[in-house]
């Protein structure tokens, strides 16, 4: 079952990394994924620059971590912020000193490219008109007061920085639900160049999670209505920071509840003449574990038990080129192999679009025959 479970960090410049303590103490994550910036704490960021060029990235970055990383470090929980502002460099160096200067030690990686200030003629000259998006005006009209321009990245650098092992991955400039799309994206291994409709369903999932985990405590009751409701929050003042966890465990539930033997101790059907020792596995010489018909409510009722499942839409299932039916007849005699399950959120896929995503179906697809889940052989007696 594949998992990543992610706290969200700060919300803006100057907020509260107190919550952040307690996620990492109780909340068993893996991620804090930490918003800094805002346009207006760019502009702020670029006085600072002005004034001193090892400054520009938010002077929150070296207390927030020298005073978490003695609770992250052992816990093996990684961080990703875009504290690095208008020098993600610059942020690089303070915060190596500061550790060093502790005699820690942690792999931190810098994301630079969105600072694009010094390359408008250059783009210009290239054909990029940058005019305004909505009126088209020509960008020579504020050229002169322009104070900073950054192109926002996306969640492609930081998959990098986390698949090169970085324990702290620093950014400028990116997409604000790229702090928690990158991490999704790196520990589930979906593809960010999407093709495929599950590919971008998957996407605009981790985009959501993004969103909603960027504003910290506006998140978790903090925009919670009119005052008149916040008022009825417990402890509004010591609010925590939401947690989200993406995850494949309907999936392993539904094979699993299908086809219950151990996947890494069963191969080829030949191989399956010795039973299993494992209590938590059936027998493999006693057939079919179920001996009944699979029925679509079940199999509903199977997923809706998973940790974390809030509500079921549907489900969908079907016999080879079959149509969608409400039960599948079985028996200890036949060989039933899962040819593929899908979990998606929203609607079920259409189930030829399920087929013709053969041993992918659910991960994205590869076009190629189906490989088949372990299931149980002819039982030897009847």
């Amino acid at each position: 079952m594949k998992s990543v479970r992610i706290g969200a960090g700060l919300g803006f410049y100057g907020d509260s990394w107190l919550p952040i303590r307690a996620t990492l103490e109780r909340g068993d994550v893996k991620y804090i994924a930490s918003d800094h910036l805002s346009e207006l704490t760019l502009a702020i960021l670029r006085k600072d620059l002005a004034k001193d060029p090892s400054a520009g990235y938010t002077r929150d970055l070296v207390p927030m971590l020298t005073a978490l990383w003695p609770l992250a470090a052992p816990r093996g929980v990684r961080f990703v912020l875009n504290a690095g502002g208008l020098n993600p460099r610059g942020a690089g160096a303070a915060l190596t000193a500061a550790f060093r200067a502790k005699g820690w030690r942690a792999r931190i990686a810098v994301v630079t490219g969105d600072d694009v200030l010094d390359q408008i003629d250059a783009l210009r000259a290239g054909g990029d008109t940058l005019r305004h998006m909505d009126t088209g005006v020509e960008i020579d009209t504020v050229r002169e007061r322009l104070v900073f321009a950054n192109a926002y990245l996306g969640a492609g650098p930081i998959t990098q920085a986390l698949a090169a092992g970085a324990d702290i991955v620093l950014t400028g400039r990116v997409a604000d639900a790229a702090l928690a799309l990158g991490p999704i994206v790196h520990e589930l291994g979906w593809p960010l160049a999407a093709r495929t409709q599950q590919e971008w369903d998957r996407l605009a999932l981790g985009l959501t999670v993004g969103h909603l985990l960027e504003c910290s405590g506006q998140g978790s009751g903090g925009n919670f209505g009119s005052a008149g409701a916040w008022n009825e929050i417990p402890d509004l003042g010591h609010i925590g920071y939401p947690i989200a966890e993406v995850r494949e465990a309907v999936k392993a539930a539904l094979l699993q509840f299908l086809a219950p033997l151990d996947p890494t101790r069963v191969g080829t059907l030949e191989d399956q003449a010795t039973p299993l020792n494992t209590p938590q596995y059936a027998d493999v010489r006693k057939g079919w574990p179920l001996r009944k018909p699979v029925t679509d409510r079940e199999l509903l009722a199977v997923a809706s038990r998973v940790s974390g499942v809030l509500f079921v839409n549907d489900v969908k299932i079907a016999e080879g080129t079959k149509p969608s039916v409400a039960q599948i007849p079985m028996n200890g005699l036949e060989l039933p192999r899962v040819a593929g399950v899908s979990v998606v959120i929203g609607d079920p896929l259409d189930l030829d679009q399920l087929r013709g995503q053969g041993a992918g179906a659910g991960t994205g697809g590869t076009g190629a025959p189906p490989t088949l889940v372990p299931v149980p052989v002819v039982p030897e007696e009847c």
